[in-house]
């Protein structure tokens, strides 16, 4: 049974279009996990096919099992990135040592296309908002590397804050941004 049945099959902005992913968005997928420049902070790199499609069936089984996961976002007709939250349960490999807690994990990967567009922030808000608007029993956060500016940059835009910074053995460490629940219909 879905813990978030309220998200709904699509969700529309002034621009974007954010909808549930489909197994047919495999190349679309591919194109941004795969691709060096949206990936050059991720430790282990950009995604192989393989990963990229593994990926994409998880998230579409967190759709089905918990009724939200990460959307494809379309502008103009064109798949130019994913966002949204998914659950994860703590501790983890990216929060290791931490008191257990399930967390709403925010993600937002978009082409360099859109990048300066304002889009990514368009569509992580928007997604946002979708995901707060059910009454999440959660708190949402985004986890992120100390060198990761833009992501850190994202995750304040969407109305959070550091929480913590977690050692991480064999990474930089890791830093978690917490947002306080409830609908916010500006980026700041």
């Amino acid at each position: 049974m879905a813990e978030f049945a309220e998200l709904p099959e699509v969700v529309w902005s002034e621009r974007l279009t954010l909808r549930r992913p489909r197994t047919s968005d495999s190349a679309a997928v591919f194109a941004l996990e795969g691709d060096v420049r949206t990936a050059c902070y991720r430790p282990a790199g950009p995604l192989n096919r393989s990963a990229s499609d593994a990926d994409l069936t998880r998230n579409i089984a967190d759709w089905r099992t918990y009724g939200l996961g990460y959307w494809i976002v379309e502008w103009a007709d064109m798949v130019v990135g994913r966002t949204g939250q998914r659950i994860i349960d703590v501790p983890n490999g990216l929060l290791p040592g931490v008191t257990p807690e399930r967390l709403l994990n925010t993600y937002y990967r978009f082409s360099p296309d859109v990048w300066g567009t304002g889009v990514p922030t368009e569509a992580a808000l928007a997604a946002l908002n979708a995901t707060l608007a059910s009454g999440p029993p959660y708190p949402v956060v985004a986890i992120t590397s100390p060198d990761n500016a833009p992501s850190q940059r994202m995750a304040v835009r969407l109305g959070m804050s550091l929480h913590r910074r977690v050692p991480v053995p064999g990474l930089p460490d890791t830093m978690e941004f917490r947002r306080q629940t409830g609908p916010d219909r500006t980026a700041q």
